[in-house]
């Protein structure tokens, strides 16, 4: 892909499966997905959700950012963040873009080891967003039409860094990695730095574990999951269960 800068892309296997990539996409392609992503944070009309226990701001995706935020969306970027981390993904996609405002709370340490529900199967070389067709994604309850919802599981989780002010160390606003769920949140086996035009993928298992740090300033990314079949990951994992949602 042309998009790219940074082409020299390496798995680390500790404490689990990911990478980290920075200056990920050539300049101008940075510049654009920076400013869509302001131009949406701006927009009052954009559909927000606010978790509980959880102070960030997300915009789930739409059908429209398919083009805004390309190449993010497109099925050979998929495809070649899936290879790189050897992992047989389908084009069902659940995202969102999240900001934490300044001082926001910790998050927890969790594995993103859970199900998904999508209206239907993604078709060959389409890319199908949890938010199409009225199905709920954490219930699999069809609010609209006549669908017949199939369950997913995450397998592969996208953190890309925008739209954030210079970072140095101190500020905060990073993603811990950890070898157990029983660490704090300030003793990560790694921390990630929140810099911009920067990529964090990893497989998401039942080991996982990983979590927000609070920052001093509004940390910013976009956030996307992909999945594989809910009984591919039965058998893989076949003493741990799914962690529905609550």
């Amino acid at each position: 892909m042309n998009e790219i800068k940074n082409k020299r892309w390496i798995v680390n296997l500790h404490p689990f499966k990911h990478i980290v990539v920075q200056n990920l996409f050539e300049d101008d392609i940075y510049e654009r997905l920076r400013a869509e992503f302001s131009k949406r944070m701006m927009n009052t009309e954009s559909k927000r959700t606010i978790a509980r226990n959880y102070d960030a701001t997300i915009l789930p995706f739409t059908g429209a950012d398919k083009a805004n935020f390309a190449p993010l969306l497109d099925p050979e970027w998929l495809r070649l963040i899936s290879n790189a981390m050897q992992l047989d993904t389908r084009l069902e996609v659940d995202g969102a873009l999240h900001s934490h405002p300044p001082g926001s709370r910790s998050g927890w340490i969790h594995n993103d080891y859970n199900p998904g529900w999508f209206a239907r199967a993604a078709e060959r070389d389409e890319i199908y967003l949890s938010s199409t067709d009225g199905c709920d994604y954490k219930s699999g309850k069809v609010t609209t039409g006549n669908a017949t919802p199939v369950e997913r599981m995450r397998y592969l989780t996208l953190l890309y860094y925008v739209n954030n002010p210079r970072w140095v160390e101190g500020m905060g606003g990073e993603t811990g990695i950890y070898m157990s769920q029983r660490r704090s949140i300030d003793s990560a086996d790694r921390f990630v730095a929140p810099l911009n035009n920067s990529l964090l993928l990893f497989e998401c298992t039942p080991h996982s574990w990983h979590s927000f740090r609070t920052g001093s300033f509004a940390r910013n990314s976009i956030t996307l999951w992909l999945h594989r079949e809910f009984d591919q990951a039965k058998r893989q994992w076949p003493h741990h269960e799914p962690v529905y949602w609550s």
